[in-house]
């Protein structure tokens, strides 16, 4: 599943003309929030009343439609790679139609440790939620700069990272301070107090 805010994916599928399409594969409910206390009490309930302002779509779905969109030739598979600082993934294509991809991080040994290895699914997930909104806006962005520059690549990309580069930056400072909320000294209190305000 991927979180698809409005600051960003939506208005990528937007402007793709894709939203329409996107709304019919919204995973309704996916907005729900609740907090816990290590014994199980409940703390917060936030039901998904469709109003919030990031719904989730399975990752395969919204992959598909926008495959779908762009004409058979349109993407040509090889190496390709997408960083920022602390992460990045390196994705190319094998024999078969089959795409491989790496997801790098750099993170503490504590934060390994914290991984369930023996479930699968579960580490995927872990690992999934530190590019929570990476492919939508800046895959809109790079196609934007290449389309305004298609006869200087390089152009493009230059004028693609420079506001790249700030963006990630300002993600990244954002994905702290929510690592704080969720896993600070505080927690589970900075979690109630995150949904008081807002």
């Amino acid at each position: 599943m991927l979180d698809i805010h409005e600051h960003n994916g939506q208005l990528a599928l937007k402007a793709a003309g894709l939203f329409d399409k996107f709304l019919t594969i919204i995973h309704p409910g996916g907005q729900q929030g609740r907090a816990l206390d290590k014994h199980g009490n409940l703390l917060f309930d936030h039901p998904d009343d469709g109003t919030g302002g990031r719904p989730e779509a399975p990752r395969g779905e919204l992959r598909r439609i926008l495959l779908e969109s762009l004409p058979a030739d349109a993407v040509r598979w090889g190496m390709m790679f997408a960083m920022a600082p602390g992460k990045g993934i390196i994705a190319h294509r094998e024999p078969n139609g089959v795409l491989h991809t790496y997801a790098g991080l750099k993170k503490s040994e504590d934060w390994v440790a914290g991984i369930n290895f023996a479930d699968p699914p579960a580490v995927v997930a872990w690992v999934a939620k530190e590019f929570d909104g990476w492919a939508a806006e800046d895959g809109a962005e790079l196609a934007k700069a290449i389309a305004a520059n298609p006869e200087e690549v390089e152009t493009a990309l230059s004028r693609y990272e420079a506001s790249l580069f700030p963006r990630s930056a300002a993600e990244a400072a954002e994905a702290e301070r929510m690592q704080q909320v969720l896993f600070g000294d505080n927690s589970p209190q900075s979690l109630l107090d995150f949904f008081a305000a807002g």
